[in-house]
């Protein structure tokens, strides 16, 4: 007897037989859509007027790249980072 549950198959051959597409994309894998990134990712580099600098990241709208900077640990805005990563 079958089983209540037993419905057919979950995909069809035709949705079997399509590559699938990694998910989710590795950063490398991942191309910036500038519009999707919001404001915190589009703000300029502003490394703030502090003198207390440390290593951080921003995002750099015209190369789409994530790039390193010395921040000087107060004000400036959103667009800096920890890691390149985050």
């Amino acid at each position: 007897t079958l089983n209540s549950f037993d419905k057919g198959p979950l995909v069809s051959q035709q949705q079997a037989e399509k590559p699938r597409q990694p998910y989710p994309l590795s950063p490398a894998q991942r191309i910036p859509n500038i519009a999707d990134l919001g404001e915190k990712c589009t703000q300029p580099l502003d490394a703030g007027p502090c003198k207390n600098f440390t290593p951080r990241w921003y995002f750099n709208v015209s190369s789409t790249t994530c790039e390193k900077f010395d921040y000087g640990g107060c004000a400036g805005n959103r667009n800096h980072f920890f890691s390149k990563n985050e």
